[in-house]
């Protein structure tokens, strides 16, 4: 069994903000759920299957964690950049399940220079996913790479040093975080 779902976008948009009003560009901001650097605007565009994905995650980070404050396309304002996670474990994790984008390195490296400790964490997933064909297989954990896959699905985790480490996902496999968080 297998579904389709549109990839998600993030597009700087094409309005001229030096010319909008504060108020308007706060209304595009909140009616499209965008990521904020300065006066640009990334909107993100969902689908299904990551959505369930970003509940998936919420769900395990509150099991893993019951203490932290768990957030799902809340708002977090560093140094005047607005961000929306698609999950957060605040202080200790954030996650965007994406398609890599230009602009997500430059918002990791702003956030973490603000931010000392966190964790950053991009998951690329392909357009379709399949069901696990053997869920009753043990996990075991990723091996780091040190470039990127060439294929969804995969993890990027920027470790404490700002470094980009990559982990190729597949079935049955997890990645341990430093906070003890397993994904």
């Amino acid at each position: 069994m297998s579904f389709e779902e549109t990839r998600e976008t993030r597009r700087i948009s094409t309005i001229n903000q030096n010319s909008v009003g504060a108020p308007i560009l706060e209304a595009i901001h909140a009616k499209y759920n965008a990521d904020r650097v300065g006066n640009d605007l990334f909107i993100k565009y969902d689908g299904c299957a990551k959505e369930a994905i970003h509940r998936r995650l919420a769900n395990l980070a509150e099991a893993h964690n019951p203490a932290r404050y768990v957030v799902n396309h809340g708002i977090c304002i560093v140094r005047g950049i607005e961000r929306r996670p698609d999950v957060g474990v605040l202080p200790d994790v954030w996650v965007d399940v994406i398609v890599l984008n230009l602009y997500l390195g430059k918002m990791i490296t702003h956030a973490q220079q603000h931010w000392i400790g966190i964790e950053y964490i991009g998951i690329a997933i392909p357009e379709s996913i399949r069901r696990n064909p053997n869920p009753q297989q043990a996990s075991v954990a990723v091996i780091a790479q040190n470039n990127i896959s060439n294929r969804p699905l995969y993890a990027i985790h920027w470790d404490a040093n700002n470094n980009q480490i990559y982990y190729p996902y597949n079935w049955n496999t997890h990645l341990l975080l430093r906070c003890g968080w397993t994904l």
